[in-house]
C-alpha cells in the first residue's frame, strides 16, 4: 500500500521523486501527483514544469520567462484545445506569428500595464513588443490580445490584427471591443462579407439593438413562395451563364455589386442602431468606415464629424476625419483635423 503519511512511495526523498518525475510525460505526471501527498507538493516544482514544458512544447519556450512554469503548461494546453469559430469566415483563423529575438521576455514587469501605456502614448511598435511578450507568457488573456489587434489597427496592419481579434473572440465571446474591431478590420481588408458576420454579432450582443439583427433574420426566414407565384429568374449573373459568358471581369463586377448591397443593409441596421443610442461613438465610427468603404465620401466624412462632436479627445475619430476629408479633396480641413489627432497623440 502506497500511502503518503506513513510509507512506501512518500517515504522517498524529494530529490529522488523529482527524478522520478522528470522523466515522465505530461499526463503521467499529473497521474503521479494523486499518489501521494508528498508527490503532489514535488510535481508542482517550477523547475519540474520547465523542464517538461520546454522538452514537449519546444526549447523555445524557455525564452519566455513565465512567472509560473505550470500555470504556463496548463494555459498552453487549453490554448491548443480553444475551439474554432465555425461560424465564422474560415480565412480569419490563421495563427498570429509572434516576432522573433523579442527583448521584452526577459523583463520581469507587468507587460500588460507597460504596453497599455505605450499605446496611449502612440509608441505602436514598442506596444506591439511588449504586448506580444505578456501574450507569450499569458496566452488566454483576451485583454491582451485585444489591445495587440488594436495597435496593429492603428498602424495601419490589419492582416497582423485580424489573428489577435479573432483569437480574443475565441477566449471571450462576450468581448464586444473584439468584435468591433474585428469587423472594422475585415471592412479595411475588403471582406465586407465577413464584417458583417462581427458587426452583426456586436449589434446582437446588446440589448439595445439585438432586435435590428433579429428582425432581419425573421425576414429571411419568412416561407417561401409558392411554386405557382414564383417569379422568373431574373438574375443578369445566372442569364450570363446561360448563354456561355465568360468574361472574367464580370465574375468581379458581380461581386462587387453583391458586397455594396451587403454593405447598404449593416449600414441602414447601425443607422438604426444611431438612432437608438445618438451619443454611442463606436457606432458613428463604424458607420463611418463602412460608408468610406462604399466609397461614399461625404456620407463617411458626416458621421466621423459626428463623433468628434460626441468625444473631442478621440484620436481615432480625428484621424479618420482627416483621411475622410482627404479623400473629399478637403486638403485644409483634413490637416486641421490631423491635428487635433496629433494634439491628443503627439506621436
Amino acid at each position: 500500500k502506497m500511502d503518503g503519511s506513513t510509507g512506501g512511495w512518500g517515504l522517498l526523498p524529494d530529490e529522488l521523486t523529482w527524478k522520478v518525475l522528470v522523466h515522465l510525460d505530461v499526463p503521467n505526471v499529473a497521474s503521479a501527483a494523486t499518489v501521494c501527498k508528498r508527490w503532489h507538493q514535488v510535481s508542482q516544482d517550477d523547475l519540474l514544469w520547465r523542464h517538461l514544458t520546454t522538452k514537449y512544447l519546444g526549447s523555445a519556450c524557455a525564452l519566455v520567462h513565465p512567472p509560473n512554469w505550470f500555470q504556463f503548461c496548463k494555459d498552453r494546453h487549453a490554448f491548443k484545445r480553444l475551439p474554432q469559430d465555425v461560424s465564422g469566415p474560415a480565412w480569419v483563423q490563421e495563427e498570429y506569428v509572434f516576432k522573433d529575438d523579442n527583448a521584452y521576455l526577459c523583463k520581469p514587469v507587468d507587460l500588460l500595464a507597460v504596453g497599455k501605456q505605450l499605446f496611449e502614448e502612440c509608441h505602436l511598435n514598442e506596444a506591439a513588443l511588449v504586448l506580444e511578450a505578456h501574450i507569450q507568457r499569458h496566452i488566454l488573456c483576451d485583454e491582451a490580445w485585444v489591445l495587440l489587434g488594436k495597435v496593429h489597427q492603428e498602424n495601419s496592419v490589419d492582416p497582423d490584427a485580424i489573428p489577435c481579434l479573432s483569437t480574443a473572440y475565441r477566449l471571450n465571446k462576450n468581448n464586444k471591443d473584439a468584435l468591433m474591431l474585428m469587423g472594422v478590420s475585415c471592412v479595411n481588408e475588403y471582406g465586407f462579407k465577413d464584417a458583417t458576420y462581427y458587426l452583426e454579432s456586436w449589434l446582437r450582443q446588446s440589448p439595445d439593438y439585438v432586435h435590428l439583427v433579429q428582425n432581419a433574420e425573421d425576414a429571411a426566414a419568412a416561407p417561401a413562395v409558392p411554386s405557382a407565384q414564383v417569379p422568373p429568374i431574373t438574375d443578369e449573373y445566372e442569364f450570363m451563364k446561360q448563354i456561355a459568358f465568360e468574361d472574367p471581369t464580370f465574375e468581379q463586377l458581380y461581386a462587387t455589386r453583391y458586397t455594396t448591397k451587403t454593405t447598404e443593409a449593416l449600414v441602414s441596421k447601425f443607422r438604426a442602431a444611431e438612432l437608438i443610442s445618438p451619443k454611442n461613438i463606436d457606432i458613428k465610427l463604424i458607420l463611418g468606415v463602412l460608408c468610406s468603404a462604399m466609397s461614399d465620401f461625404s456620407e463617411s466624412r458626416a458621421y466621423f464629424e459626428k463623433a468628434v462632436q460626441v468625444d473631442a479627445f478621440s484620436y481615432s475619430a480625428w484621424n479618420k476625419l482627416g483621411a475622410t476629408r482627404a479623400n473629399n479633396g478637403q486638403s485644409a480641413l483634413a490637416l486641421a483635423a490631423y491635428a487635433c489627432a496629433l494634439q491628443i497623440r503627439p506621436r
